[in-house]
């Protein structure tokens, strides 16, 4: 693994880990959408992935988008079945 590569990786589960402490407060905000976090804030969302990471690839070019953390936030809890 690269130098860039673990630090993609180490700011990667930085903006996962902020996402997950804010997931109820990014759920007011942005129920049913798609939401991008990077150094401890949303960046953009949109209700279709695609058209997210199309414009955040677009803004801010493939490498850099491998550190974002991109989440679904649901309006209600989610069941997962095993």
């Amino acid at each position: 693994m690269t130098a860039s590569e673990r630090k993609s990786l180490r700011s990667y589960a930085e903006n996962a880990l902020w996402f997950r402490t804010h997931y109820a407060e990014l759920r007011k905000s942005h129920t049913n959408q798609f939401v991008a976090v990077s150094n401890g804030a949303v960046i953009d969302s949109d209700y279709g992935p695609d058209r997210l990471v199309r414009r955040l690839r677009d803004h801010y070019g493939q490498v850099a988008t491998r550190a974002f953390a991109i989440e679904y936030i649901a309006k209600d809890d989610l069941e997962l079945l095993l």
